[in-house]
């Protein structure tokens, strides 16, 4: 497709795309023997009005499709990855540590590695692939503050923002002991609030930039023993994607990642059984990191929206969950065995 010296798309290929668009609807939606959807008399004659009128919508819907398509591709702008600057919380290991590592393999000029924890690598490693720890409280407000201020200061404004932090108690609500509900919330929920708060002004400002949260299938299905869990992964879904409409006119996109059972320590005590396994496999954190790396680079940047990963595939399917009687849920819990198997610890 050949673009103009600006980098747009040729305002005589839009007029083309534009004529074919009108030329198809004319021989369709406005044709004279179709022209109300009442009109049912044409369809009787036979297979052969059916035949042209089905030949007909095809060819809107690819008229459509090229005109959206290059649209698209008039849009994108590549990641440079050599001025992107990455924050990952909850960095210390998990999925985390895989996506620090694939971010600094794909050559980020800088990735932030930060948890209250010490990451596993070397100092002598992370200064040779670009890779900065940094240990903080993330669910203290004023901890972020002072991390943002530093981060701004030796590296810049940081262009990817990865909220990952997060744990989890694996006890029934009535098991937990003072203050682990307000922990859960104030790492898994809070933390992203305060990094938001400081991070994405400068995003907004260069109107480009990603926000990657971790989500889960838990945003969408309740799970025995992990309440405090799933009320604070319902409580990202619903962040991210209200602050998506608050910002649909900015370039930042926004990223939510539906993951199942990762192969981390935060599902290590997870007992699944074998048929379970084959339903709802374990994931490894290194392909997952990969494939957000990858969808991000197939976006690019400046577009903004609001956008999912789903991993496995059955975590597209989740949220069809909601809309079905509740026995469904009952039963595709059972299932999977996911009440009695999920009770996973820190």
């Amino acid at each position: 497709m050949t673009k103009g010296s600006d980098g747009t798309v040729p305002k005589s290929l839009w007029t083309s795309l534009l004529l074919l668009f009108v030329v198809v609807a004319g021989a369709t939606t406005y044709h004279s023997r179709i022209h109300t959807f009442g009109s049912l008399n044409w369809l009787s004659q036979g297979p052969r009005s059916i035949g042209i009128l089905a030949a007909c919508g095809l060819a809107l819907l690819l008229a459509v499709t090229i005109v959206w398509r290059v649209r698209l591709a008039s849009l994108h702008k590549a990641i440079i990855w050599g001025d992107q600057i990455v924050v990952v919380t909850g960095a210390a290991g998990g999925l985390g540590s895989a996506l620090v590592r694939a971010f600094s393999e794909r050559g980020a000029r800088i990735v932030v590695a930060v948890d209250l924890k010490p990451t596993a690598n070397s100092n002598a490693a992370k200064a040779e692939y670009g890779i900065k720890a940094i240990q903080a409280d993330l669910s203290d407000s004023q901890h972020v503050k002072d991390l943002a201020s530093a981060i701004h200061r030796e590296f810049g404004k940081p262009t990817v923002l990865v909220n990952n932090a997060g744990i989890m108690h694996g006890k029934p609500l009535l098991e937990l002991q003072e203050g682990e509900f307000e922990k859960s919330m104030k790492v898994n929920v809070l933390s992203s609030y305060y990094t938001l708060r400081e991070f994405l002004p400068s995003m907004v400002e260069a109107d480009s930039g990603h926000v990657i949260t971790t989500a889960s299938i838990m945003s969408y299905i309740p799970i025995s023993h992990l309440t405090d869990y799933v009320a604070s992964k319902h409580a990202l879904l619903g962040l991210v994607e209200s602050l998506h409409y608050e910002m649909k006119k900015s370039g930042v996109s926004f990223w939510l990642l539906v993951l199942g059972k990762l192969d981390t320590p935060l599902f290590a005590a997870a007992r699944v059984p074998n048929f379970a396994e084959l339903l709802a496999p374990t994931q490894d954190p290194e392909y997952v990191a990969k494939a957000v790396i990858d969808r991000l680079e197939a976006l690019g940047n400046g577009k903004g929206g609001l956008h999912y990963l789903h991993l496995p595939l059955y975590a597209r399917f989740v949220a069809l969950l909601k809309a079905m009687p509740t026995f469904v849920m009952s039963w595709s819990k059972w299932l999977t065995a996911a009440d009695e198997a999920l009770q996973a610890k820190t």
